[in-house]
């Protein structure tokens, strides 16, 4: 798993260009979120405990909640770049409305 959590976490970081703290702990919330569930899974088909079932499924759900926050703090980025137009320098340089990025 930790070779998965570390292929993962510099796929996120070279793609997003985020620092290797938030990719890897993204990575890291990934493969234990799926780790969970198999659990979960072999759990509820093994007629286990209910609570422990229970327990498994509160982990999971806010394992899943922490990783939407981290995935929201990710700038999405096309593989040629920025997505869409982001025009600030040229702004800046030739002042507000009168650039008209042709």
């Amino acid at each position: 798993m930790k070779s998965l959590v570390f292929a993962r976490a510099w796929e996120l970081f070279r793609q997003y260009e985020i620092s290797f703290s938030l990719a890897l702990t993204i990575s890291w919330a990934d493969c234990k979120a799926d780790e969970l569930q198999e659990q979960i899974n072999i759990a509820e088909s093994m007629a286990f405990n209910y609570q422990a079932v229970k327990k498994l499924k509160e982990v999971q759900y806010c394992l899943i909640k922490k990783l939407s926050v981290l995935k929201s703090q990710i700038k999405l980025k096309s593989p040629s770049g920025y997505v869409g137009s982001n025009n600030d320098g040229a702004k800046y340089y030739y002042g507000v409305g009168r650039y008209s990025g042709d």
